[in-house]
């Protein structure tokens, strides 16, 4: 008879998890049955931890995206802010008058500073949205979605 060890169930829920990795890769990879583990992840709901640390990456992803994206605006609105300085400054300059090919210029170059700015508000705008979605969300409604097949063919994950 075979002598019965026993399984580090902690390291396999936190394996299962973290990765994408079916019940028949964890089991190979901690040397027990599929349906063993199969059998505790369902009676444990282990698919709920999975759903959660997804949830917690692409929280994570979005914020860091969210901050890359609003360094970039930043930056963008400083260097507006001094095109629109060096505009107000050959504005209001008496030296020479501005030529027409200069007026398109600076038309050009006032309406691409409204751009940025206006992306900005956008960006505000979505962020609002996200952290409604995430209130809606949070709201006690069970956000899970269960897919129960039912057939002849085994699925494990």
């Amino acid at each position: 008879m075979a002598k019965a060890f026993a399984l580090d169930w902690g390291a396999i829920r936190q394996e299962y998890a973290a990765t994408d990795l079916s019940f028949r890769k964890l089991a190979a990879r901690f040397n027990c049955s599929h349906n063993t583990i199969a059998k505790k992840a369902r009676a444990e709901n282990w698919a709920a931890d999975r759903e959660q640390v997804r949830a917690k990456r692409l929280t994570a992803a979005a914020e860091a995206q969210g901050a890359a994206m609003a360094k970039g605006v930043q930056e963008c609105v400083q260097v507006a802010q001094k095109l629109l300085e060096r505009i107000r400054m050959r504005v209001e300059a008496d030296e020479a008058p501005i030529l027409p090919n200069e007026y398109r210029q600076i038309s050009g170059a006032i309406r691409d500073i409204r751009e940025i700015l206006t992306s900005d508000l956008d960006i505000e705008r979505k962020r609002a949205d996200i952290e409604q979605i995430r209130h809606n969300m949070g709201e006690g409604k069970d956000n899970t979605i269960r897919v129960i097949m039912e057939g002849g063919a085994d699925y494990d994950g």
